[in-house]
């Protein structure tokens, strides 16, 4: 029996794997240029990682956090500053 070959239609990325997330870090931040907060879950979603990851982060400071009530919410401007120096290596 001889083995089928599959050929994709789509065509390689030229992107390396830092460009294409940040590319996706600009589209989830368009969506938190209009909040001063988001939860630590919108926060992992628009960075793509986890929350293990996101707190620390925010340990050394990456990230600005406040507490709200029980709530703990990062800053939209510090996840902008974050994707900019994301962008410039």
């Amino acid at each position: 029996m001889a083995a089928r070959r599959t050929t994709s239609t789509k065509p390689k990325a030229t992107s390396s794997k830092k460009e294409y997330r940040a590319r996706s870090i600009e589209r989830q931040l368009s969506i938190v240029d209009t909040t001063l907060f988001v939860s630590i879950r919108e926060a992992c979603q628009i960075l793509a990682i986890g929350r293990t990851t996101l707190y620390a982060m925010m340990a050394r400071g990456d990230v600005v956090s406040a507490r709200r009530g029980g709530r703990r919410l990062v800053s939209s401007a510090s996840l902008r500053a974050y994707h900019d120096r994301l962008i410039r290596g």
